[in-house]
């Protein structure tokens, strides 16, 4: 009979539940993995069925969390592979007190997307903010986006990662200042201009030349999305 357990994320410990009980856990401080704990929570006990489907209810932003779950997902299936019925403790390979190598991440403000409308636009904690954990060192703060003009690209409410930069190449993608609204776009050159163009091509989004703008302003390039 196949399983479902669930690994989520409360105060500070991450932890597989079955059934409404807590059968293993790691410590978000140390992130070291007990294969004794791992075995007594999961497999131990008579003819408990090693066909597991592990649910995964940690949220996009908890990069670590997201990196633990596919850890465990690997050991989980490898189990099952080698013991598809039940196993027993001394079947398991996998060193006791094994540490999950640490991906090191920084914490960055999470902006709604009309808050990096205005010239004046910089990160500032006292703007409506979350904070948002990446792995990904290079990125300053991070936008939600709302809209449709960047699709498939970028979906409307998909959160993407943003380095501050003055200047940006052929293709990039941008955040923008356009006559005060913020505006998601490629950065095109074309000829000796440059435009603003959306990735949407059913006809609802037009493209911007720089030119014609009064206010005009790059508040990041896109580097995840």
């Amino acid at each position: 009979m196949r399983r479902s357990l669930i690994f989520e994320y409360q105060d500070g410990s991450y932890f597989i539940e079955e059934q409404g009980k807590h059968v293993f856990s790691i410590n978000e401080q140390d992130l070291k993995f007990d294969a004794f704990r791992f075995y007594e929570g999961i497999y131990a006990g008579e003819g408990k069925s090693t066909s597991i489907e592990l649910v995964d209810s940690i949220a996009e932003a908890n990069k670590t969390g997201k990196y633990i779950f596919s850890w465990i997902s690997e050991i989980v299936t490898a189990i099952h592979s080698a013991f598809p019925n039940e196993v027993d403790e001394d079947d398991l390979d996998i060193p006791k007190n094994t540490e999950i190598k640490q991906v090191p991440h920084k914490i960055i403000p999470l902006f709604d997307f009309a808050a990096c409308a205005g010239d004046g636009f910089y990160i500032d904690e006292n703007i409506l903010h979350e904070d948002y954990s990446t792995e990904m060192m290079e990125a300053d703060y991070a936008v939600k986006i709302s809209g449709h003009s960047m699709e498939p690209t970028i979906p409307d409410g998909a959160i993407v990662l943003v380095k501050r930069v003055e200047k940006l190449n052929h293709n990039d993608i941008g955040i923008f200042n356009v006559n005060g609204a913020a505006m998601c776009k490629r950065y095109i050159r074309k000829g000796r201009g440059v435009i603003l163009a959306p990735d949407n091509e059913n006809g609802e989004f037009n493209q911007v030349k720089i030119s014609s703008l009064s206010t005009y302003a790059i508040q990041g390039k896109v580097i995840h999305y």
